[in-house]
């Protein structure tokens, strides 16, 4: 479940995310720290991929996107498919806020080396 979080604490609303995750067969939550193996470098696998993807987003704005600064905070909220694990990025938390908030598909067949 993956619930669109508004704040409007001033001039300019911002648009977030908090996202709930579970094992039915394990009666346990998956977070992000379960969701990969453990002692795997999660953020540094998904840096690159994503990285691509804002550049894209960004495209044709003031340069390329800036790299993740947050490191893994960015990747908190996420929802788990079939074929994808599709990351919920805040407004503000990669790109600046005039982006908007941003929902990142990335395949699992290039994470099978890091998921559990």
């Amino acid at each position: 479940v993956v619930f669109d979080v508004y704040d409007d604490m001033g001039a300019h609303p911002v648009t977030g995310f908090k996202a709930f995750n579970y094992n039915l067969g394990t009666a346990t939550a998956i977070t992000f720290d379960t969701l990969f193996k453990r002692g795997t470098a999660s953020v540094a696998t998904l840096d690159p991929i994503v990285q691509r993807f804002m550049d894209k987003r960004w495209e044709g704005y003031e340069g390329p996107a800036r790299p993740n600064t947050l490191g893994a905070k960015v990747y908190q909220n996420f929802a788990i498919t079939d074929d994808a694990i599709i990351f919920y990025i805040g407004q503000g938390m990669w790109l600046p806020e005039v982006a908007g908030p941003q929902r990142v598909s990335v395949p699992r067949s290039e994470l099978v080396s890091v998921l559990t």
